[in-house]
């Protein structure tokens, strides 16, 4: 069940040599009975990342992959985007940055020709034996179309919890 989404504004300073930028933050979570470690296996998949993306993004891998890869830690992945599998929408590189199978978090560092700045940060927190909550905190910076593309990206990802939770529903 989603439990929230929202968009706030940051500063932030990428290098000490660089302005501020005027980023934004997008949180949106949700709580499933699911035990935390069997979502954490499937965060871990790319093809999960395939599945909860569907339609609205597909993605077409660059860098050769298989399709039961798992993310592991300093991997870069690029990939060619398309809006509802039609409408290319370039390429966007995705390096996993810090993976924590203990605490069942993960970042990432990304960014395409629409998104200098993508940060994404993964978290699936134990609840009950039988529930966990699972939060995606993103900080993306798009120059001028930033505001537009926080709005854009918090409803993909409330669309990607719904794919979560129809994927969970499928037992696969």
């Amino acid at each position: 069940m989603l439990k929230f989404a929202t968009i706030t504004s940051v500063k932030i300073n990428p290098t000490e040599k660089a302005e501020v930028i005027h980023a934004k933050c997008i949180t949106v979570q949700s709580e499933w009975q699911q035990p935390a470690s069997e979502i954490w296996d499937r965060v871990k998949q790319m093809a999960t990342l395939q599945y909860i993306a569907y339609p609205v993004f597909t993605f077409l891998p660059i860098t050769p992959i298989t399709p039961h890869s798992v993310w592991q830690p300093n991997t870069t992945v690029t990939v060619k985007v398309k809006l509802f599998g039609l409408l290319p929408m370039g390429l966007h590189t995705i390096t996993l940055t810090e993976i924590d199978n203990r605490h069942f978090q993960l970042l990432t560092n990304e960014y395409s020709n629409i998104f200098t700045l993508w940060k994404h940060h993964i978290a699936v927190k134990t609840l009950t034996n039988n529930t966990c909550r699972y939060t995606d905190t993103l900080t993306i910076y798009a120059k001028w179309l930033t505001p537009l593309a926080a709005w854009v990206v918090k409803r993909f990802f409330i669309h990607r919890h719904n794919r979560w939770v129809k994927l969970l529903n499928l037992g696969n």
